[in-house]
């Protein structure tokens, strides 16, 4: 009774497992990176069942009760670490948007931006004797630029802003996503520990599940 039961939940167990992994591993891929440390961490944490269901489904013989309680701890140190299936905080992650302001950021610097800001700054608290020289100022480092070149450096603002509309219209189903597959974490270290119970529970029958 209690090896079949035991079988029974250490195949719910793995299933479940590896099911809420590779859901984690493609819901990562597609909203953040395909390839990243992250991303084979999570393709390791999928590959954790894969001995499990190679001794479900294909007779292979393993020590199941020693795995599952090796298995049990690591995920429990991942989830405490808040490295286990999608990483903790990952929905609230900006990545393409921060690579988009960077990106404007030196475009700006090109245009001559920030030195202009600064000497508009310098000149709305300038007395009437310094106004005049900080307007000069500005003139030359609007001048500094080339048509051509502030032309071509337009565009590309223009691009780079329309980039950041998309990325921003997509953060709301991007965060939502991510957020639900944070939340599907705590059911590895349930799934893990159903392994666990399976795998004692074959073995208190006193048949070795190996």
């Amino acid at each position: 009774m209690n090896r079949g039961m035991g079988r029974l939940f250490l195949l719910i167990g793995t299933v479940a497992y590896a099911a809420i992994a590779v859901l984690a591993l493609l819901t990562f891929m597609k909203h953040v990176a395909i390839f990243s440390l992250a991303t084979l961490g999570i393709a390791i944490q999928v590959a954790l069942a894969l001995p499990l269901i190679a001794f479900l489904f294909a007779g292979r013989s393993m020590p199941v009760l020693p795995y599952a309680r090796w298995m049990a701890g690591l995920v429990s140190v991942l989830a405490i670490a808040g490295l286990l299936g999608v990483p903790t905080g990952t929905s609230e992650a900006r990545d393409p948007q921060l690579a988009i302001e960077a990106a404007k950021a030196g475009v700006g610097e090109d245009m001559n931006a920030r030195k202009i800001l600064d000497l508009k700054v310098d000149l709305a608290g300038a007395d009437k004797d310094d106004r005049k020289d900080i307007e000069k100022k500005i003139e030359e480092a609007q001048k500094e630029i080339s048509d051509k070149d502030k032309e071509e450096l337009q565009r590309e603002m223009a691009v780079l802003e329309a980039k950041e509309d998309l990325a921003r219209f997509d953060s709301a189903a991007r965060g939502s996503s991510l957020r639900d597959a944070e939340r599907r974490n705590a059911l590895l270290v349930i799934a893990a520990f159903l392994v666990l119970a399976g795998a004692w529970m074959m073995d208190r029958d006193g048949k070795p599940a190996a």
